[in-house]
């Protein structure tokens, strides 16, 4: 499955997310991070949409954060990489609005500056 968020459905708003099994009372645990507008029919009722990472839990080794946490680091680590080709792209534009500027100037100028 994939998930696309749009950049006109970014938010901010981000949460601690639990449940709790009924048959076991095990206690889970995810990051929700919440889409577009936030929809409140009444108080406690919150139909605004979200993505939940749960934390992988087995009866052997409980909770296992080791596999979430690495996947958001490694999503900060793309963010910047995404940010280092951005400044790149945006030098490089820079550079090729200068280029008619430059070749206008008269090769004497062009050398003093």
């Amino acid at each position: 499955m994939r998930v696309n968020v749009y950049d006109h459905e970014l938010t901010d708003r981000v949460e601690v997310a639990t449940a709790t099994a009924d048959n076991t009372g095990q206690s889970f645990y995810g990051v929700r991070i919440y889409v577009g507008p936030v929809i409140m029919h009444q108080p406690g009722d919150d139909d605004s949409s979200a993505v939940t990472w749960w934390v992988p839990w087995s009866q052997r080794g409980g909770h296992d954060l080791s596999v979430l946490k690495s996947a958001f680091q490694k999503a900060l680590a793309s963010l910047g990489e995404i940010e280092a080709r951005i400044r790149l792209e945006d030098a490089q534009r820079a550079r090729a609005a200068l280029e008619p500027v430059v070749n206008a100037m008269t090769p004497e100028r062009a050398r003093n500056t």
